[in-house]
């Protein structure tokens, strides 16, 4: 979302007049700017007309937050900014916004210093370094977009508008997904084989040597998301015209108690067990943002999602040798097509 603000959001706004819709947009400055002015025709005043209010989720890559691998405070400080403004015209446009975010980069540099730090400070969690993480890159989002929507003269926002807020947001993980079993996600930092022996014995991780000799990482589950805990909360801030950030990271994940089983075979309806009566406690695993995010548009009814990405366009085989990146009209006529990319 670097570069051709006005014409990036026009193409979300011809989306929005669909039924809901995936979006895909990107941070890429050069090839953003090539994509979108090889795309003007005689549809643009059609798609710069006003829209009716939205109700739209804007999923961050956690790559796009930062700019040329700068994960100093002012990088991530200055790509959150750049976001922050093509977001702000949505909500100048009156659409309700969820932002959501990955956090892949920034919890990585926080295991890494929580890894090198180990003989100077106990060493914090996961979940807990997620939490950190997402409260970190909140706190970026939610001054950034309040400012810039204090800049465009359409809201004052804290006083006549609420002020963005972020939402903390806990994830239930099934403790019985095969993820679990085998985990693949690696984090922090890369080890030799005897010091990677020595986290195994000495604190419980698995690890798995890299490719092309790059050494040995620790690697964690990445379960999918059953239910976000924190959905009643976050509709209640939408409702009140809030602009909410949350699940940092896919959010951080939790499994229920063992007495959750026992509660529901006893009769006790399964929604107010899972809402009232079962503890819930942290594991260690990064869930998928994206998977995060398309559940918590499903159950807030959005009407569109967005996912701002640190790559120029959507690709078939990404990542492959086959990797084969297509137009905005293909990507479009592919998720029209596929039901999983619809909500009805």
């Amino acid at each position: 979302m670097l570069v051709g603000a006005q014409r990036a959001i026009a193409r979300i706004a011809s989306v929005l007049r669909q039924s809901c819709r995936v979006v895909h947009t990107t941070t890429t400055p050069s090839k953003s700017r090539a994509r979108l002015d090889d795309s003007e025709d005689s549809s643009r005043d059609e798609r710069d007309k006003p829209l009716a209010k939205q109700r739209v989720l804007v999923a961050v890559g956690g790559n796009s937050l930062v700019v040329n691998k700068d994960l100093t405070s002012a990088g991530q400080l200055s790509a959150v900014q750049t976001t922050a403004r093509q977001i702000a015209r949505l909500i100048a446009d009156g659409h309700e916004v969820i932002v959501t975010h990955g956090n892949g980069p920034q919890v990585g540099l926080d295991v890494l210093r929580n890894e090198v730090a180990a003989d100077l400070a106990p060493q914090m969690p996961l979940d807990w370094l997620d939490a950190e993480s997402e409260g970190s890159l909140g706190y970026l989002l939610q001054q950034s977009i309040g400012n810039c929507c204090r800049q465009m003269d359409h809201h004052v926002v804290g006083v006549t508008q609420p002020a963005p807020a972020t939402v903390i947001t806990q994830v239930v993980v099934d403790a019985a997904d095969p993820a679990f079993l085998r985990p693949s996600k690696p984090i922090g930092m890369f080890y030799d084989k005897a010091a990677a022996v020595d986290k195994r014995q000495h604190h419980g991780w698995h690890m798995m040597e890299q490719p092309a000799g790059q050494g040995w990482r620790r690697v964690v589950a990445s379960p999918r998301p059953q239910r976000i805990v924190e959905t009643t909360a976050i509709e209640a801030l939408i409702t009140a015209g809030v602009t909410v950030i949350c699940l940092g990271g896919g959010g951080i994940p939790v499994v229920t108690a063992a007495a959750a089983v026992a509660a529901v075979d006893d009769g006790v309806d399964e929604d107010e067990v899972a809402e009232v009566l079962l503890p819930l406690h942290g594991v260690a695993a990064v869930i998928d943002k994206d998977a995060s995010s398309v559940l918590l548009a499903k159950q807030l009814q959005c009407d569109a999602v967005v996912f701002s990405t640190a790559v120029p366009c959507v690709y078939s085989d990404y990542g492959s040798s086959k990797q084969v990146g297509t137009t905005y009209e293909e990507a479009s006529t592919h998720c029209r097509s596929q039901s999983m990319y619809t909500f009805h």
